[in-house]
């Protein structure tokens, strides 16, 4: 219940804000001050009350469109997120389907130069905690056996991890 009232609290805020502006701006003021100058006489009763009645409306409308614009900025951005995780998950199957085939060769530089790239693409536009999680063991299941030289072996150890930990971060995003 506190959450609900918070929030409530935060939309009065944001409506009595945007009235202020309404209420106070440039060209409301100018027009009341150029008809009251002209008329000779103060607006007052029904035509005081359609004018503020119409500026509350207009400031409800206001703070629910600024809340409703950033809401569909996050939702917009949050598909380029996982869109952009989708790919590199494609990309890591790809790569460990390649690793595992003995008579292949594989880049193993190229697996440090991805984890940096995905390591600072996560903290830029998901955040710290995917980053840190991106770059941990912590839960994962241990990788499968490696038939592979030692120097194979590593690069699909830590293949592994990532990409359990990429699925986990996907998850999450989904979920939000």
């Amino acid at each position: 219940m506190p959450s609900i009232l918070r929030h409530i609290w935060e939309f009065v805020v944001a409506v009595v804000q945007q009235w202020g502006l309404l209420a106070t701006g440039g060209i409301v003021v100018a027009a009341i001050g150029i008809y009251e100058r002209a008329s000779g006489r103060p607006i007052v009763g029904l035509p005081l009350w359609i004018a503020v009645t119409a500026s509350i409306i207009a400031a409800f409308f206001s703070a629910w469109r600024k809340e409703r614009l950033q809401v569909e900025s996050f939702s917009q951005q949050g598909r380029q997120v996982r869109d952009y995780l989708s790919r590199s998950l494609t990309v890591i199957d790809k790569f460990n389907r390649v690793i595992n085939d003995v008579n292949q060769l594989v880049p193993i530089d190229r697996i440090d130069e991805w984890e940096v790239e995905t390591c600072i693409y996560l903290r830029e536009n998901v955040s710290e905690a995917a980053a840190n999680l991106f770059m941990s063991e912590t839960g994962a299941p241990p990788p499968p056996p490696c038939r592979f030289i030692e120097e194979r072996a590593e690069p699909l150890r830590r293949l592994h991890y990532r990409s359990y930990q990429l699925h986990r971060i996907l998850e999450r995003l989904s979920l939000d």
